[in-house]
């Protein structure tokens, strides 16, 4: 009598158990990376592991950074994964993806989504979209087997990658579900009608995949019961449909068909119908074909199951999500986590978006005691709690980050960390991570507009962010609703305009100041200048030394700036060979090559620093300078600003720490 732990002769292929991974859809990467290898890694304890369902065209879908098997940077990440996979002793089928009628042009930079017939699908969402539009009336295919190809293709691509098999998702109202469907499928020509040409489309693409793998190491996923994407037939035409598939794919003696069950939660519209997916088990051939079922089965009726020979294995997905180590615990009867929460499965609960991860970068995942995994918490949200296995967003919290940029000495470096953050990351944060920052920028804005201070760094900033929402629409991955994207965007324009407004007001009045000069102008002195730069001036020297910064304090200080101690104290600071040197003996070979490029002879006491400065920042930059940074441990690895205590536990240990710059706390946390 079968069981979970139960080899299972598939194909060529002996599984070394009959729990299967299902196919989960994800929305990571369109190319494979280290998360997915890690991923599926952690349940290569699964007998069989069926991939996330994956594209095989580009396709405006609703899952944006779903994989694809379209581009040999596709098959080089898959293969990575596969190399893991094997490694543990487990086998992998690619499931073949394409969603038809269901996409959106706007996400396929305006090709239409196409469908057998010019017939729409009910319902659908497409939250990245302006208005969160529905689904749209797709373009009939004029010729299916041009589509075909594409699945030969992916086929050939799936074997270069290495997968012990493919799998044809001919479920849930994608493509190939769509032919075999006759309300979504009303063609009169050979694609189109009875049974036997409706199914014509989903049996060629299989045949196809046969010719590439062989019948042996091919599988398919059907759902009788319709339902999800406004699919479903009548009961006569259900199994008078399914019955004469069925039989045509086992007289193929295909690997596997995968039956799933109707299940309510999957069908807003109410337009499936439990179906018994057993009426069928008769006409397959189990000595070369497997049946495998899926949806809603929990421990006790999976194994029920297959003791009574109902299906050769079971199909588990929500549990494949909660419990990594599955397999091994049903085998050993061992308690499962089945408190699904399923708005956190794929990402944290304020995400929108169906198919975003449920383990978001940056975060800390421990296994419990029953083996499931959950997030670490920590016993409070103080800056000694904080490492780097924090999210994002907890350390804005537990630094106080908002609340620091009114301290003038950490606000520089609050403004690298989210320029950083908005021009490279801003799309792999969390929902939460990108509240965080949208509170920082509003408090940094109120500041800038409430002193006038940082109005030019404040100015590239929101141009940055503006840049790039710009240039990932409509196909940007950010968290949220296209709404309130629209209430940030024309947030952003507004703060633009508004700081514009004040700068044009500022340069006006030093204008009035420029033509007011007094006779010795060129004798300034330090209560000469407007009381905010003055104000200005005491912020960047109040530890009485930082001179190198007076040259960057604001573009009104020019006639103050020309002396030649700044220039020359500027240069060395940025460019010297010793940066702790202010004798212009110690010149650095950033300098020296300048000098060289200048002239042939070096001269040290006739040096234009003013413009040396400025050739040399537009070639090689300026030295990231900050009042204040966050530092690290080295032993607990804990965060802090510089300037606080932190309680370190191995204080023993005499602990040390190191600065962090923007860019590594980026690094650290996304």
């Amino acid at each position: 009598m079968p069981s979970f732990s139960t080899p299972l002769k598939l194909g060529p292929l002996l599984l070394k158990n009959r729990v299967i991974m299902s196919s989960l859809t994800r929305d990571r990467n369109l190319v494979p990376g280290p998360l997915q290898v890690e991923y599926y890694t952690q349940r290569a304890g699964a007998g069989l592991i069926l991939t996330e369902g994956t594209m095989i065209e580009e396709t405006g879908s609703e899952w944006s950074n779903a994989p694809g098997i379209y581009t040999d940077e596709q098959v080089k990440g898959w293969r990575k994964v596969l190399d893991s996979v094997h490694a543990r002793q487990s086998f992998m089928y690619l499931q073949l993806w394409h969603i038809g009628r269901v996409a959106h042009p706007l996400l396929q930079n305006g090709r239409p989504n196409v469908g057998p017939s010019a017939i729409g699908a009910n319902g659908g969402k497409f939250r990245v979209l302006p208005g969160a539009p529905g689904y749209v009336v797709p373009e009939a295919i004029k010729d299916p087997t041009s589509y075909i190809g594409l699945y030969r293709k992916a086929a050939e691509r799936a074997k270069e990658a290495g997968f012990d098999g493919v799998e044809l998702h001919s479920a849930n109202g994608y493509l190939p579900h769509q032919f075999i469907d006759n309300t979504s499928n009303k063609r009169t020509d050979e694609w189109g009608g009875s049974a036997e040409n409706r199914c014509r489309f989903p049996l060629r693409v299989i045949d196809e995949m046969c010719s590439v793998y062989g019948n042996n190491r091919v599988g398919i996923k059907l759902s009788p019961g319709g339902g999800y994407n406004d699919m479903g037939m009548s009961e006569k035409d259900t199994s008078e449909t399914f019955a004469y598939l069925i039989q045509e794919l086992s007289a193929r003696r295909i690997a596997y068909i995968q039956l799933a069950r109707y299940w309510d939660l999957g069908d807003p519209l109410k337009r499936g119908k439990e179906v018994d997916i057993f009426q069928w088990k008769k006409l397959i051939n189990s000595e070369h074909t497997a049946l495998l079922v899926n949806t809603n089965y929990n421990a006790e009726e999976g194994e029920k199951t297959l003791q009574a020979d109902l299906a050769d294995a079971i199909v588990f997905g929500r549990f494949y999500i909660a419990n990594p180590d599955l397999a091994e615990r049903l085998i050993k009867n061992q308690e499962l986590n089945t408190k699904f929460n399923m708005k956190g499965f794929y990402g944290e609960q304020n995400m929108p978006f169906i198919g975003r991860d449920w383990r978001a970068y940056g975060e800390q995942w421990t296994k419990t005691d029953i083996g499931s995994w959950e997030r670490s918490r920590r016993l409070s949200l103080s800056s000694s709690s904080i490492n780097s296995n924090s999210s994002l967003s907890d350390v804005f919290n537990a630094l106080e980050i908002t609340d620091s940029v009114s301290n003038i000495r950490r606000f520089n470096y609050i403004a690298k960390v989210v320029q950083i953050l908005f021009k490279e990351k801003l799309g792999e944060l969390s929902g939460n991570a990108q509240r965080s920052l949208f509170q920082v920028i509003g408090r940094m804005i109120d500041m800038v507009l409430k002193t006038g201070d940082n109005i030019s760094l404040m100015q590239r900033i929101l141009t940055q962010f503006h840049s790039s929402i710009k240039s990932a629409y409509p196909y940007y991955y950010y968290i949220g609703s296209a709404p309130l994207w629209q209430r940030h965007i024309k947030m952003l324009t507004r703060m633009q305009e508004t700081i514009k407004q004040v700068q044009a007001n500022m340069t006006e009045t030093d204008e009035d100041d420029k033509d007011n000069d007094s006779p010795n102008d060129n004798k300034l002195t330090f209560d000469y200048l407007p009381v905010e730069m003055q104000r200005e001036v005491v912020r960047r020297l109040d530890n009485g030394t930082d001179i190198v910064n007076v040259g960057m304090i604001n573009t009104n200080l020019y006639r103050v700036s020309q002396e030649l101690l700044i220039w020359r104290q500027l240069c060395l600071y940025h460019f010297g060979g010793d940066t702790q040197n202010s004798d212009n003996s110690m010149l650095g070979e950033k300098i020296l090559r300048l000098m060289r490029k200048q002239r042939n002879d070096v001269d040290k006491n006739n040096i234009d620093w003013k413009t040396a400065y400025f050739k040399l920042k537009r070639q090689y930059g300026l030295r990231e300078v900050y009042a204040e940074m966050i530092h690290q441990c080295q032993l607990c690895k804990c965060l802090y600003w510089q300037d606080t205590d932190h309680p370190c536990p191995y204080e023993t240990l005499s602990p040390s720490s190191i600065p962090i710059t923007p860019r590594k706390l980026v690094t650290i946390l996304v």
